[in-house]
């Protein structure tokens, strides 16, 4: 109002390291789902399936549960 900036050094420096760490924290959660997916995808609960396949498997017969 007074034609001050209320944007000082200080804050400046806090918001752009607040903003580093999300850019970092977004591409460790990137990197956690991609090796989850992996993981869930290629490793085996019982011979021949997978976390994925028992997942799709729960949900396709929860689904017809529900329908009955």
């Amino acid at each position: 109002m007074n034609s001050k900036s209320i944007v000082t050094d200080e804050k400046s420096q806090k918001v752009f390291h607040s903003l580093q760490k999300m850019d970092k924290l977004k591409h460790d959660i990137v990197t956690l789902k991609t090796v989850i997916h992996l993981k869930n995808s290629t490793s085996e609960i019982e011979a021949g399936v997978t976390a994925s396949d028992m997942l799709e498997q729960l949900k396709l017969e929860r689904k017809m549960i529900e329908d009955l």
